[in-house]
């Protein structure tokens, strides 16, 4: 009996949308299929929220099937506009690679256990040298642009004093194009991510019927928010970071404080008391979870979360 990725998925709270569940079931039914999630190196760290999809990654790979995770060393370069309330700062060469670097070698370190099956890409290699007019005449001509204004993350900037720019309006185009393109060179028909990914992801599914008749899948989880309801993300005073040396293991797992209740959340995403029944948890609810027990009182063990 294959194993039912999308039930569990659900047993645990963590779909928060999908498209045709039938027909979902019926692909991932099929050991060895390819499920992909993206990761933008916006900084040389990925944060708690990041873990969520990580972990999602991890099940795909337990489920029998081959996670891809996807660096998005081209879509870095312009900045995801959704779940923003503004303009991201453009990121240097250098900055760039550099974040690369780290966000692949986290990647890595949390889908080890998966072995072979792991797929790590950086959509820079596909999107290296392809021409303006080219991406306009080959991608761009098949969304419409009534489709990309409906979208949530657009029309939340666009009502904003500082409006969205032409450069982040674009993104939407460019991860559209790498879910086509993953289907194309992995047969990669599932993508997942955080709730407010459910434009880009549905963007994706219908340039893939538009340009190939092919049927793709998505599914979105619940996003870690903070206290106050916001998306837990890369701001300075909201960040848990994976990496030691930005977030101590000591402050990730500090009582009461707001890395403590990110990283229960985090568990609980994981653990299967939390039903279909239940809703996820915020980052503003439960009780402190204690230390690691190899943690001697005073002196922090270094090591990756």
């Amino acid at each position: 009996m294959p194993h039912d990725l999308l039930t569990e998925f659900e047993a645990r709270g963590l779909v928060h949308q999908s498209t045709d569940a039938t027909a979902l079931r019926d692909w991932l039914s099929t050991p060895g299929r390819r499920v992909y999630a993206g990761f933008d190196p916006t900084a040389d760290s990925l944060h708690v929220g990041h873990l969520v999809a990580l972990m999602l990654l991890r099940r795909v790979a337990r489920a029998g099937h081959e996670p891809v995770a996807l660096v998005g060393g081209a879509t870095g370069m312009i900045g995801d506009p959704s779940g923003r309330s503004e303009e991201r700062n453009l990121l240097s060469p250098d900055e760039l690679a550099a974040n690369i670097a780290g966000v692949e070698r986290q990647i890595r370190g949390v889908l080890a256990t998966a072995g072979d099956r792991v797929h790590v890409v950086n959509n820079a290699d596909w999107m290296r040298g392809v021409g303006y007019l080219e991406f306009l005449r080959d991608v761009g001509k098949h969304v419409p642009l009534s489709q990309m204004l409906g979208k949530d993350s657009v029309k939340s900037r666009l009502d904003r004093d500082g409006g969205l720019s032409y450069t982040e309006f674009s993104y939407m185009l460019l991860q559209a194009w790498d879910f086509v393109h993953l289907s194309d060179a992995l047969d990669c028909r599932v993508q997942i991510g955080g709730s407010d990914q459910w434009g880009n992801i549905t963007a994706g599914i219908e340039l893939g019927r538009r340009l190939r008749s092919r049927d793709l899948h998505g599914i979105t989880c619940p996003l870690l928010t903070k206290a106050d309801g916001t998306k837990m993300g890369k701001t300075a005073s909201g960040a848990i970071w994976l990496d030691p040396g930005r977030t101590s293991p000591y402050r990730f797992y500090s009582t009461g404080s707001t890395s403590t209740t990110t990283m229960r959340a985090a568990a609980c995403y994981g653990s299967p008391k939390y039903r279909s029944t239940r809703s996820p948890p915020s980052v503003s609810s439960g009780q402190p979870i204690p230390p690691p027990a190899t943690r001697k009182s005073g002196s922090p063990r270094n090591s990756r979360g």
